[in-house]
């Protein structure tokens, strides 16, 4: 896989503490119009300011493909590194064609996984 060093930013409100939809179908229709390779994501949740934050890495030289964008909840885990990692493998077998994955926790200690896959 190719790297990448150009990052598209966008910011929103959560609904529900997961990522809006509204915001995952604008990332879509970013990477569809412009034909961009998306590469990675990072995604951040600000407490204080109630918002979400998301970064989309991807390479300019590189034939660009459709991808969705789709956040899971995957409960209070706590800090157990195990419990984290079995979550996110159960949520991330339910979908088909993973990217790449980022996770926030919520101001109450829930864990939202996000995940990049093919469209």
């Amino acid at each position: 896989m190719k790297s990448h060093s150009k990052f598209l930013v966008f910011v929103a409100d959560p609904q529900d503490g997961l990522l809006p939809s509204s915001l995952c179908a604008t990332v879509e229709q970013e990477v569809k119009s412009k034909g961009l390779a998306p590469k990675s994501i990072g995604v951040e949740y600000l407490e204080g300011r109630q918002k979400v934050v998301l970064s989309l890495g991807y390479n300019e030289l590189e034939t660009g493909y459709p991808i969705k964008l789709q956040a899971i909840r995957l409960g209070k885990l706590g800090l157990d590194p195990q419990a984290i990692a079995s979550a996110m493998e159960t949520a991330a077998a339910k979908v088909n064609g993973v990217i790449c994955h980022e996770f926030y926790v919520l101001g109450d200690e829930e864990y939202v996984l996000v995940v990049m896959t093919l469209a």
